[in-house]
């Protein structure tokens, strides 16, 4: 999937894809388009539709590597955020803003939002969209952080 628009997608539940419906998100992007190592932060955006909610929100996501590695994730509870009121109808994106850590490679966003009190899935969609970061020099590990080194006398 690349995380473009979709049509009354609550009638779809596939092996990627499941959930009541409650809240639906309707696309998911990065930006950049194609993140190199002049990017300190990748921006995941993700556009939703509430179709029956009046309720707390508990809205997450992970990225994971080209081999299903949950690289980085997160959600409001574990960042002690309270999702907005919501009522039916209405529409929101929520936007995360995630250091650029991961080394060259291609990766797959999922997110999800559930009910906090019964944990039931709304919406949950895995591999929403799909990037691939590009840096010219790179290291055999997973993450690549900025890391300042110097020599001492």
């Amino acid at each position: 999937m690349d995380g473009g628009e979709i049509s009354d997608s609550r009638d779809k539940i596939t092996k990627k894809r499941w959930g009541n419906g409650d809240i639906e998100f309707t696309s998911v992007t990065v930006e950049p388009k194609v993140p190199t190592e002049k990017d300190e932060t990748l921006v995941i955006k993700a556009s939703f539709k509430v179709h029956i909610s009046d309720k707390e929100s508990l809205f997450g996501m992970k990225v994971k590597n080209g081999v299903g590695t949950e690289m980085v994730g997160t959600n409001n509870k574990l960042l002690h955020l309270s999702s907005p009121s919501l009522k039916q109808g209405d529409s929101g994106e929520v936007v995360w803003r995630v250091p650029n850590i991961l080394n060259n490679g291609d990766y797959s966003v999922d997110v999800a939002v559930i009910d906090p009190d019964d944990l039931s899935e709304m919406d949950w969609w895995e591999d929403a969209h799909s990037f691939s970061i590009i840096r010219d020099e790179h290291s055999p590990f997973v993450v690549e952080p900025h890391i300042i080194m110097e020599f001492k006398s």
